[in-house]
């Protein structure tokens, strides 16, 4: 059992305890999601994150709306699409698998009020290289620590989700003294059989690069039934778009995650972590995954978040900032 039962104050919290250990649950008060701070052209694109782009810049900046220069950095052999918003302390996302920066859409406006966020493609998403050579997390962890290095940043708070917090749970390991915090929303440390089944039939979908089979493969299980139900109209307009996708790239995304296994080294990360889970995520569950990661970690809470899927930053993203912010708030007093 890990040392850290720690609890803060949030709205609409309450308490349950998951097989011994304490876990907040959090609940919405309604199901409408009212966020002033995401603009129009942000909720236009909102699953822009699921579409993906097959070709990075081949320059260093790109001017887009509003006149803002978004660069890149080569770094490891690789040129890497990042953004920097706000200041304060820094706080680095990591992607889900399939996703990119503007997976982000609902965190970056509120977050970047408060701290530096830094997003970034990672090789092989959005609009970063995708080299041909097989992808790891340990490849990952060192691009961002030289991404990092190149932004003359020694130490960071880790946001990430799914694929992304997994790369935070390695990135823990490989380069401890750079990380203050680290939030780990809808991940897993081993890959159960159920799981790699289903990462087997995604991986097959790409590697026959077929849209529709790519859409019905992952929509269903990445939300909870009722946001899929109220959100048909935005899911199918993303469906669109799923011919742009680079599957080659996702492939070897895939056969990264399909490597992962550091369950026996989890407890090596001390900083201070906050394991979120989405109470209804058939993908990644919250029991036995989340609860296994948050026993295994010396230093660490767990938050569930009610009726919310496998992609808790998009199907819960009021209740997610509300953890993030108040969990940050401890690390930098």
């Amino acid at each position: 059992m890990g040392r850290g039962r720690k609890s803060y104050c949030c709205p609409r919290a309450r308490r349950r305890i998951l097989r011994g250990r304490h876990t907040r649950v959090l609940q919405r008060e309604t199901s409408e999601v009212q966020d002033s701070e995401v603009s129009t052209f942000h909720r236009q694109f909102r699953f822009v994150h699921l579409w993906g782009r097959k070709n990075p810049e081949t320059t260093t900046t790109r001017r887009i709306r509003g006149g803002i220069v978004l660069p890149f950095k080569s770094v490891n052999g690789v040129k890497l699409y990042y953004e920097i918003h706000g200041e304060g302390e820094p706080v680095i996302f990591g992607n889900g698998v399939f996703s990119n920066t503007l997976g982000w859409v609902y965190q970056h406006p509120v977050i970047s009020k408060e701290y530096q966020v830094i997003l970034y493609d990672m090789r092989g998403q959005g609009q970063s290289e995708k080299p041909e050579s097989p992808y790891s997390f340990d490849i990952h962890a060192e691009d961002q620590k030289l991404l990092l290095d190149e932004l003359g940043i020694s130490e960071v708070h880790h946001v990430g989700i799914s694929y992304g917090a997994e790369l935070g749970l390695v990135f823990a390991l490989n380069y401890p003294d750079m990380l203050r915090s680290l939030v780990v929303c809808s991940a897993v440390s081993h890959i159960g059989p159920l799981l790699y089944n289903m990462a087997q039939l995604w991986r097959n979908a790409c590697m026959l690069a077929n849209p529709e089979l790519f859409y019905n493969a992952t929509v269903p299980l990445n939300f909870a039934e009722t946001f899929i139900q109220e959100q048909q109209t935005l899911l199918e307009k993303a469906k669109e778009r799923y011919a742009q996708l680079d599957y080659p790239a996702l492939v070897r995304l895939m056969d990264a995650f399909l490597e992962l296994d550091i369950t026996d080294r989890l407890p090596e990360i001390e900083c201070p972590t906050c394991v979120i889970a989405g109470e209804k995520d058939i993908l990644k569950p919250a029991d036995p995954y989340s609860r296994l990661i948050h026993e295994s970690l010396p230093d660490s809470e767990m938050v569930i978040i009610r009726d919310s899927g496998h992609a808790v930053t998009f199907e819960r993203p009021e209740e997610f900032n509300s953890v993030v912010l108040g969990f940050l708030a401890k690390q930098t007093q």
